[in-house]
């Protein structure tokens, strides 16, 4: 099962185990917990069951315990923006053509009456310094 999850020790545990002393054993079973939760986790529900979840498990925390856990939600927020923007912004610039130059030929300004080749012969560089 999902929620299970063997230790060093080769002994399954199981969310029903809830002997957490070390900060190891806590780290353990929030993952077999996320593991649980994630089966659920796509359904229109789950927002709202965090939610309420959350509002849950705070009512015994410190205000400063609730200060961490909102700066940390905060981290995650600006981190999944940053992910979507990235995406955006790659999807936008494979579907864009970018402007290109093009080398300008010659004979485009003879339209214009311009000779290209016909350089001013009464020009001199001296007149000017």
């Amino acid at each position: 099962m999902v929620s299970e999850l063997v230790d060093k020790n080769g002994e399954r545990q199981s969310l029903d185990n809830l002997n957490l002393i070390t900060r190891e054993e806590f780290l353990n079973y929030s993952l077999r917990l996320h593991n649980h939760l994630d089966i659920v986790s796509k359904s229109e529900f789950y927002p709202e069951f965090i939610e309420h979840f959350l509002t849950g498990i705070t009512k015994s925390m410190s205000t400063d315990g609730v200060k961490r856990l909102s700066s940390t939600l905060q981290v995650i927020t600006l981190r999944k923006q940053s992910e979507e923007r990235e995406k955006k912004s790659k999807s936008k610039s494979k579907n864009k053509a970018k402007p290109q130059l093009k080398p300008v030929r010659q004979t485009d300004y003879g339209a214009f009456g311009v000779d290209v080749d016909d350089q001013d012969v009464d020009y001199d560089d001296d007149d000017f310094m």
